[in-house]
């Protein structure tokens, strides 16, 4: 809502809260996901592909080869 004073001058104070407030709320977003890692599964994988490594005979990524 926008107020007038005496003076005739526009009081913004409420579009200035909200701006404030919006501002801050997308800043923490941003941080929160910068400082949390992903979580990945439990399935221990690839470097190189990320193909899952379960079941493996010898000690290299059977989709790319990458050593293990």
């Amino acid at each position: 809502m926008v107020r007038t004073c005496i003076s005739g001058s526009v009081d913004n104070s409420d579009t200035v809260a909200g701006f404030v407030i919006v501002l801050a709320c997308v800043v923490a977003g941003v941080l929160i996901r910068a400082l949390v890692k992903p979580r990945r599964d439990a399935e221990t994988r690839c470097r190189k592909c990320g193909y899952i490594l379960r079941g493996l005979v010898e000690p290299r990524c059977s989709e790319c080869g990458e050593a293990i």
